[in-house]
């Protein structure tokens, strides 16, 4: 996913007011902000949603953003269980401050009830760490 998004910021031409005032290279930040704009542009457009989230989550560290999240919600292409299970295996998403952000925005996205089972069921399966976590989240909600 993140390749194609390279693959296809490299391809708009260079004449595409995207380039002005930069080096004409493209990079990690570039794409990154590339698809951010894109996704402000068009809040629905669910694949470059799923591009900026996967930047978010591997890059910029900032997994908790609703704006990125809820299109895909929306339109049925993401469900509650699917947030905890990359929630889970994203470290970032294991700070106290991003545990919070996380129980606000499954409240945001009405999905307490999908992410409550998930969750209940990493308490009963999960290693310590993940069981710990889990806890944490319900807590919160």
């Amino acid at each position: 996913m993140l390749l194609k998004a390279f693959m296809d910021l490299d391809s708009l031409p260079r004449t595409d007011p995207f380039w002005r005032n930069t080096n004409m290279k493209t990079t990690m930040f570039k794409t990154c902000d590339y698809f951010s704009r894109k996704l402000s542009a068009d809040p629905g457009d669910c694949p470059t949603a799923w591009i900026c989230l996967a930047f978010n989550l591997g890059w910029v560290g900032e997994p908790v953003d609703a704006r990125l999240w809820r299109p895909l919600f929306d339109s049925g292409e993401a469900t509650g269980e699917q947030l905890i299970r990359v929630a889970s295996n994203a470290p970032a998403f294991f700070t106290d401050e991003n545990v919070a952000s996380l129980a606000r925005l499954i409240g945001a996205l009405r999905l307490k009830s999908s992410c409550e089972t998930a969750l209940q069921t990493m308490v009963h399966e999960g290693d310590n760490h993940v069981k710990e976590w889990a806890q944490r989240v319900l807590s919160r909600l």
